[in-house]
């Protein structure tokens, strides 16, 4: 892919809503979409898929129809988190076939950070910024993973500590009826 977000990119994503005509890449500053037709964008990739298969569609368009797919998985603001994982694994698919790279390792943490998992969304983006320094949109979003993790860890640290205090209580409430026989 070139290094910017693609034009090419923008002839799938535009019809999709994900993207606006004259914008230079995905239309997203960690939005999640509320009228992303997954329905369409899945007959879409169907229809390539069994194009492709009788010899009636080029391979391109059907990763584009994959990409757009996987896409509106991931930006989906009602995507349930299956629906998510879908759109991850098919940008990972295509991330593997060196298809729409740096668009689709951003969608591909992006939707780790939605499911939670941002250990992994972290590492996803990082290597993105490891090919594309100058990403704004993998910066910022790596420092809402870097927010997730803290408040996750403070989160975390808050139950042991309210756990412990428990634990103590408990002690004490048990050294006292131990004491009244």
């Amino acid at each position: 892919m070139s290094g910017s977000w693609g034009a090419s990119l923008n002839r799938v994503l535009v019809p999709l809503g994900l993207a606006k005509e004259g914008e230079d890449g995905l239309n997203l500053d960690l939005q999640l979409m509320d009228d992303v037709d997954l329905e369409r964008c899945d007959a879409e990739r169907r229809d390539a898929e069994n194009g492709a298969s009788a010899g009636h569609v080029a391979p391109h368009i059907v990763q584009e129809k994959r990409f757009a797919h996987g896409a509106a998985l991931v930006l989906a603001r009602h995507s349930a988190d299956a629906r998510c994982a879908q759109g991850v694994a098919i940008l990972q698919q295509l991330i593997a076939q060196d298809y729409e790279v740096r668009d689709a390792l951003y969608l591909v943490a992006l939707g780790l950070y939605r499911r939670g998992r941002h250990g992994e969304a972290r590492t996803e983006v990082k290597a993105l910024l490891g090919k594309w320094p100058g990403s704004t949109q993998a910066q910022k979003l790596l420092s809402v993973i870097t927010a997730a993790e803290e408040r996750d860890e403070m989160l975390a640290t808050g139950a042991a500590v309210a756990a412990g205090g428990l634990g103590v209580l408990a002690l004490a409430l048990l050294s006292a009826s131990v004491k009244k026989r």
